[in-house]
């Protein structure tokens, strides 16, 4: 009886590895598809400006040495898996036992001590998400309470062993060789993963010269009051974002431009309209995005109604609905925040309304706004600021250098 359970407990152990193995690689995935600008809608677990993966896996805390977390997370749970087998076939595979009770007592115990020494990251970066981040990611976390069971399985193997054996680190000659193979095909995952997804990634001869040419310019004034934002009033680096919501590249920004400034605790991020629709921008020739000046004005009224939050829940949904988007769609987003159907037609076709629409048309134009999205943090435009790791690298660079942040 006692056997049977512990043969169980082995097979439990490889199933939860093969799960961890999964979500590893779904979580590798999205890892590189959001950093290479692959992904084109905000992923299933974007859920709120809290609870948000694509943020988490823009930020700086995602990768170790320009390697993602995700990716060792693949390697720890295929080298797992392996040492789980070898234990599961040196202890239940024969008909008629002849074990080599010394292998068995190295297995248990390089798993043990594996799973166990992965409970370090697994806090750290719990912490940083919850303290530093202040964002959570479902990813993540799906990923924190597998290494927890698994480490109980661990230490149930371990249990086993006679209490006069010491903690061996590394399993017998043989599995230490396939672990060693293992490993080295897993790591080589997040490179093919990337050349699968391709996206927008740049080199760094394009980064550099987005930089220099960045970093030249005189910082101009541009007002954020009055447009919907997030994080704190006084950060080192405030992002704007000029966007159309008929832009086709203005959808596929949004699912990156602000998680990556989520991702950074002294950061903050403004929207502001550019419709490319002459019925509200007047610097436009021709008829533009159709719906464009509705759907901006629209945000507006959400956003003056009810607050940012509740624009850029309208933003997210708008640009996911972009290619089906109509007069009525666009009405219908916007009172599912909770805006009256008369409330919202009397702010959209107020003066007013429209005043604010010509007045941010016409300022992104003065500062060099040609097409959306366009760009500026601390006042300076950035080529290619829709591309994460120019994005990034910005950023960094201000929240170093104290002495042009807010400029």
């Amino acid at each position: 009886m006692l056997r049977h359970q512990d043969k169980k407990a082995v097979q439990f152990f490889l199933l939860t590895n093969f799960i961890g193995f999964l979500v590893g690689l779904y979580t590798l995935w999205h890892h590189v598809s959001i950093n290479t600008n692959a992904l084109e809608r905000a992923s299933f677990c974007n859920v709120s400006s809290y609870i948000n993966c694509d943020a988490v896996a823009l930020s700086p805390y995602s990768a170790v040495f320009g390697y993602p977390v995700a990716g060792l997370l693949v390697i720890f749970y295929g080298v797992l898996m392996m040492l789980g087998l070898a234990l599961y076939f040196a202890e239940f595979g024969a008909s008629k036992p002849a074990k080599d009770e010394n292998e068995l007592h190295k297995l248990r115990s390089s798993i043990f001590v594996l799973s166990s020494f992965a409970l370090v990251p697994t806090a750290a970066l719990g912490l940083i998400s919850v303290f530093v981040l202040k964002l959570l990611c479902l990813l993540c976390l799906t990923s924190y309470l597998i290494n927890v069971v698994i480490w109980f399985f661990a230490l149930r193997f371990y249990r086993r062993n006679p209490k006069t054996e010491s903690i061996h680190a590394l399993p017998p000659k043989t599995s230490r060789i396939s672990a060693g193979i293992v490993a080295a095909v897993l790591a080589l995952s997040p490179f093919m993963i990337k050349g699968i997804v391709g996206g927008g990634d740049i080199d760094d001869n394009v980064l550099n010269s987005a930089l220099y040419s960045h970093f030249s310019q005189a910082p101009m004034t541009i007002s954020t009051e009055g447009s919907p934002s997030f994080g704190p009033a006084d950060a080192k680096v405030t992002v704007v974002e000029y966007s159309d919501f008929q832009c086709p590249h203005c959808a596929r920004a949004s699912t990156v431009v602000p998680q990556v400034v989520r991702a950074f605790s002294q950061a903050r991020f403004v929207f502001k309209n550019f419709p490319l629709d002459p019925n509200c921008n007047p610097t436009m020739q021709g008829r533009g995005h159709p719906l464009a000046c509705l759907a901006a004005k629209t945000g507006h009224c959400v956003f003056t109604s009810k607050g940012s939050d509740a624009f850029f829940d309208y933003e997210k949904s708008v640009f996911a609905k972009q290619a089906e988007l109509s007069a009525p769609l666009i009405e219908e987003i916007a009172l599912i925040g909770g805006l009256s159907k008369e409330a919202l037609k009397t702010c959209v076709e107020s003066p007013e309304v429209h005043a604010v629409m010509v007045a941010q048309s016409q300022e992104g134009k003065a500062i060099g706004v040609t097409g959306t999205p366009a760009i500026y943090v601390n006042g300076r435009k950035l080529d290619y600021g829709s591309v994460a790791k120019v994005l990034k690298t910005v950023i960094e660079r201000y929240s170093e250098n104290t002495s042009n942040a807010g400029k």
